[in-house]
């Protein structure tokens, strides 16, 4: 059985009632419980963030992929060991991308798409003076004098900026079929004009090693380019294939020529019986009267068919699709079809 309370502490428990000080003593023992189970994430009015996670999992995951691929294009370039790895994706707004680049540098506007909407691409000047080194016969260990590249020296590196618009062409492909082409190069980034400072902009970092000196190189994505081939992406892709639908997919099959091979049926003969063949002679084929022929695409069966006539000519009537290709009317395998 509990235990009664005195007269004293009734009179102590009514008095706390009255004033306040239990309810107020309750609450303080919940807040900690509530407080815990409340989550909170900071964001910065200022820079909204405009793509989705699923958007920007994707970006990672093709430039990720690109790095690789960077890293074989140019040493087929240089013909020396070199290093690419993806290390930062953030969203910032142009100015941000401005103020973080070094002054010289190699930074260039790239044209993006059939709109020509435009992008910002930037080489450190220790990689680029690296491999115009490793170009021009050097072992890449020139160091930077703090100056810009001269016209010759940029004429040189245009093979390295040729071979990285090819690699972005070919990493957002599986994405959607947008072209990269580099239009103008500067040393000063102020100088580019890209967007207004406040524009938000998607940030993609490779670090990059090559001979004795190391950098980065910076992509510059606007983000209602990168939301404009996203959006498009979303709405036509059908699925792993890359082509938007199956009607694409048709449509640029349009003029590949497909041979159609009929097939009534086989036999075998010696060579000496082939030499006494006359017109009006009878083979007898491995199949009856009655039984489907064969339609064979290029070099596979692939449908049973009907033999018949149409408008003055010997035609072949689809009946059904094989289950198996590579089983003939026979039941015999065969993976590719016989001439007759």
């Amino acid at each position: 059985m509990a235990e009664a309370l005195s007269q004293e502490e009734i009179d102590a428990l009514r008095t706390a009632v009255r004033t306040g000080v239990a309810l107020e003593g309750a609450a303080s023992e919940q807040k900690p419980s509530m407080v815990a189970q409340v989550k909170v994430t900071e964001y910065d009015f200022k820079k909204p963030r405009l793509i989705s996670l699923q958007d920007l999992k994707i970006h990672q995951m093709i430039h990720e992929a690109m790095s690789k691929s960077i890293q074989s294009s140019f040493f087929s370039v240089l013909k020396a060991a070199i290093e690419v790895k993806l290390v930062a994706v953030d969203q910032i707004t142009y100015g941000e991308f401005v103020l973080s680049l070094s002054n010289p540098t190699h930074v260039g506007k790239v044209a993006v798409g059939q709109q020509q909407e435009q992008m910002a691409v930037e080489f450190s000047m220790p990689i680029a003076e690296a491999m115009i080194d490793i170009l021009l016969g050097g072992d890449g260990t020139a160091h930077s004098d703090g100056r810009e590249l001269t016209l010759l020296e940029t004429g040189v590196f245009s093979a390295i900026v040729q071979q990285l618009t090819a690699e972005l062409k070919a990493g957002w492909s599986t994405v959607s079929d947008v072209s990269f082409k580099w239009v103008s190069s500067e040393s000063n980034p102020e100088y580019l004009q890209l967007a207004t400072p406040e524009t938000s902009c998607l940030g993609t970092t490779f670090d990059v090693k090559v001979g004795g000196s190391s950098g980065v190189i910076n992509l510059c994505y606007p983000l209602l380019m990168l939301q404009g081939i996203f959006k498009k992406a979303a709405k036509g892709k059908a699925g792993p294939g890359g082509m938007d639908s199956s009607s694409d997919m048709f449509r640029a099959m349009d003029e590949v020529p497909i041979t159609i091979h009929g097939i009534l049926g086989a036999t075998s003969m010696y060579a000496r019986e082939l030499g006494r063949l006359q017109p009006g002679d009878v083979l007898c084929m491995d199949k009856r009267i009655d039984t489907p022929a064969l339609l064979a695409v290029d070099q596979s069966l692939m449908f049973n068919a009907a033999v018949g006539k149409r408008n003055g000519k010997v035609a072949l009537k689809i009946l059904n699709y094989m289950a198996d290709p590579r089983v003939n009317g026979n039941g015999d395998k065969n993976g590719t079809a016989r001439k007759q």
